[in-house]
């Protein structure tokens, strides 16, 4: 993989759209003091993801966006475009050239892009981490980090020395699976903790369970034999009315019996006005009696 060119607009003091294109061989770039030789090592890192505004030489991120000048007015966007030649495919690509592209708008607006595809930040990160260029590389050195390096403790050389072997990707992917690992864990341990509650509550919801389920057999039961006592009751009261409407109907025909007898007898008096014929008197005595029954 060999770096191929750099493609600066709107970048510190690159007002102009520059490009520099890297040839075979050693590229060196020579300037007088704030001709903006830093500016390109900064445009550099600052394409590859850098976020600390401090490494930039700035108090906040939109300082890298042309601020203006006397002659010319601030801009509103700062772009970088990096290319490399990946003929030998050492980035994980299908592409025999890859370009790497960052914007920056004056509103905070950022846009990462692979091969004019928009993507995030985490994608270029993961793309260059071991390839000696991500933003933390010793690809690129600025200013006083040669000191850093030889005055920094052990701890730091170590990581150091890891990131310029390539492991430093294994060590942060260890790191990840341990985090998740972790979470996982706790996760676990949750599931454990509201297993052993539920384990506690399913006694007495069993009971309840039971209880339920006694008390439905049993309405079963009440409601058949409150059903078979209702059939039963209508029965009685069905064959009542129908004995007393067969006497009522027997009665009935005596009445009319007796009445036919009471409309066909006479009534002979005798002796004056002694008294009625006695037959006649007990025979409408017997029709009082049969309508008082009735």
């Amino acid at each position: 993989m060999q770096l191929k060119s750099l493609e600066i607009s709107g970048f510190k003091s690159f007002a102009d759209k520059t490009k520099i294109d890297f040839q075979a061989g050693m590229t060196g770039i020579v300037g007088p003091n704030g001709s903006g030789k830093s500016n390109i090592i900064e445009a550099i890192r600052w394409v590859l993801g850098e976020q600390a505004v401090k490494s930039l030489r700035g108090t906040k991120m939109t300082d890298v966006i042309f601020a203006g000048s006397a002659n010319r007015k601030p801009l509103n966007m700062a772009k970088v475009t990096i290319t490399f030649d990946n003929s030998d495919h050492f980035l994980p690509l299908d592409y025999a050239e890859v370009s790497i592209t960052r914007k920056l708008f004056r509103n905070g607006d950022s846009d990462y892009l692979i091969n004019n595809q928009s993507c995030r930040l985490k994608d270029i990160t993961n793309l260059m981490i071991d390839t000696g260029l991500g933003k933390d590389s010793f690809s690129v050195i600025s200013q006083g980090r040669v000191e850093a390096v030889f005055n920094a403790k052990p701890e730091e050389r170590r990581s150091i020395i890891e990131d310029v072997a390539g492991v430093l990707k294994y060590k942060k992917d260890k790191f990840t699976t341990e985090n998740k690992l972790a979470e996982t864990t706790d996760y676990l341990d949750r599931v454990n903790d509201i297993i052993a509650e539920l384990n506690q509550q399913k006694g007495p919801l069993e009971e309840q369970a039971s209880l339920a389920r006694d008390y439905q057999d049993q309405k079963q039961k009440f409601d058949y034999l409150d059903r078979s006592r209702l059939v039963k009751k209508l029965t009685i009261a069905r064959d009542q009315l129908q004995g007393v409407n067969e006497k009522l109907a027997s009665a009935k025909a005596l009445v009319a019996k007796y009445q036919q007898q009471v409309d066909a007898g006479a009534t002979i008096v005798t002796g004056g006005t002694s008294g009625l014929f006695l037959p006649g008197t007990t025979l409408n005595d017997n029709i009082n009696k049969l309508k008082e029954s009735v």
